[in-house]
């Protein structure tokens, strides 16, 4: 008599029953069936067995689950801890590293919009609500918002006003040196 395993209790006990209600029964001999009986018992109790060690097994990953969270914190906390460190020593080493990448920015976005003196550096002034209150009677800055930019040329007398949040610049006019159309901001 040929003997399989089965993959399941299931199965197993499906076979079991499909095989003792078969017309088949009368001719095994009694021996057979207990023969029968008691292996397919055995691996049941094999296969309980082995879903006892796989219910094991989950609950003790659960289990040893809060030993791996210090673990997996320190994976991710360490890389941004390290990043945070070098991104504040650059600070440390240049803090105008900031205010000169902005302002290489704003002459960027500036002087795709118009052409702008090559010769100097601007002076460049971020409008504030303090700001607008003191100039808006201006003509230079009536439609000038908060947070526009002001730049300044000192050398080639042109003080631009733009607008950042609409790429645009809204006003450009000359300086006078004897009596300047603008008050600047303070920088």
């Amino acid at each position: 008599m040929e003997i399989k395993k089965f993959k399941t209790k299931a199965k197993a006990r499906g076979k079991i029953n499909n095989i003792i209600e078969n017309d088949n029964t009368s001719a095994l001999v009694e021996n057979d069936k207990s023969i029968f009986m008691h292996v397919v018992e055995t691996q049941n109790d094999l296969l309980d067995s082995d879903d006892n060690d796989a219910l094991n097994t989950k609950k003790d990953m659960i289990k040893s689950l809060p030993n791996y969270i210090p673990w997996i914190l320190l994976a991710i906390l360490l890389p941004a801890s390290f990043y945070l460190w070098f991104q504040l020593s650059d600070i440390k080493n240049d803090p105008l590293k900031a205010a000169k990448a902005e302002t290489a920015e704003i002459i960027s976005l500036v002087g795709k919009i118009m052409v702008l003196p090559n010769d100097e550096s601007p002076k460049i002034a971020t409008l504030t609500e303090e700001d607008l209150g003191k100039i808006k009677n201006q003509s230079f800055f009536i439609n000038a918002k908060i947070g526009d930019k002001v730049l300044v040329y000192t050398t080639a007398n042109k003080v631009i006003l733009y607008n950042p949040s609409s790429n645009k610049i809204v006003e450009v006019a000359n300086l006078n040196s004897d009596s300047s159309p603008v008050s600047q901001p303070t920088l």
